[in-house]
C-alpha cells in the first residue's frame, strides 16, 4: 500500500465531528416546553428540568449548536438558569444568584389570549428547524389552562377534539391537515386582550 492510500484511510479517523446546527424560533414560549423542544429538536433524550424552570422566552437563533442554543436560552429569563452535562444527562437548574423577576408570568397569561384559527384558539410558541424532522410547540385553548404539545412534522395529533396530520413546520408556523380542513397556525406571541387577533 502506498503512502497516499494509507493517509486516505487514516484521514477520517482524525477529522473532527461537527455538531449539528439548528434554527430556534420562540415567541413568548413556556420555558419548560422550550427546553423539551430543544432536546427533541437536537435528538437528546436524557435530561432533567428543575422545578425552578419557569417563565416565557422569545428569541430567534440561526444555525446554532445544541450547547450554544441552551446557553442563550438560559440567559433569556429573569431568574437566570444554568445547564450542565454529567454522565450523559443534561440538567437545567436555577443559577445560584437570582435577580428579581421583571413581571409575574400569571399576569402575562391573564392579559393574553391566543389567535383564533378556524374557531380554535391556538398558536405556535416555538420551533426547531434544520433537523431531519422539524419540531414545534403547539398551544391551544385558554392560555391559563392551555394544552401544550411538542409536535413533529409528519405526526398525527389531536387538537381541540379534531384529528390532524402535522403536514409542515416552518418559520411562520405549522400547517395541520384534517379530514375536512387545513389549519395554518402562526408562530405568534401571546396577544393582549385589547388587541384583536388577525384571522
Amino acid at each position: 500500500m502506498n503512502r497516499r492510500n494509507l493517509l486516505g484511510l487514516m484521514a477520517p479517523r482524525f477529522q473532527a465531528q461537527t455538531a449539528p446546527k439548528r434554527d430556534l424560533l420562540l415567541m413568548e414560549a413556556p420555558l419548560r416546553s422550550v427546553f423539551e423542544l430543544i432536546f427533541k429538536g437536537f435528538g437528546q433524550s436524557n435530561y432533567f428540568l428543575d422545578n425552578a424552570v419557569v417563565g416565557l422566552a422569545t428569541v430567534t437563533l440561526r444555525g446554532q449548536s445544541f450547547e450554544r442554543t441552551l446557553g442563550v436560552v438560559c440567559q433569556l429569563v429573569p431568574q437566570l438558569l444554568e445547564w450542565k452535562q454529567e454522565e450523559g444527562i443534561t440538567s437545567i437548574r436555577a443559577a445560584p444568584v437570582k435577580p428579581e423577576p421583571s413581571e409575574d408570568i400569571m399576569a402575562v397569561f391573564q392579559r393574553a389570549r391566543f389567535p383564533v384559527i378556524e374557531g380554535i384558539p391556538c398558536r405556535v410558541a416555538g420551533c426547531v428547524l434544520g433537523g431531519a424532522a422539524p419540531v414545534a410547540i403547539l398551544e391551544s385553548g385558554n392560555p391559563l389552562r392551555s394544552e401544550v404539545q411538542i409536535v413533529e412534522q409528519g405526526q398525527k395529533i389531536k387538537l381541540q377534539g379534531g384529528r390532524y396530520l402535522v403536514e409542515k413546520i416552518h418559520e411562520d408556523g405549522v400547517v395541520l391537515r384534517g379530514e375536512d380542513k387545513v389549519l395554518k397556525i402562526p408562530l405568534a406571541p401571546l396577544v393582549p386582550k385589547s388587541q384583536k387577533p388577525k384571522l
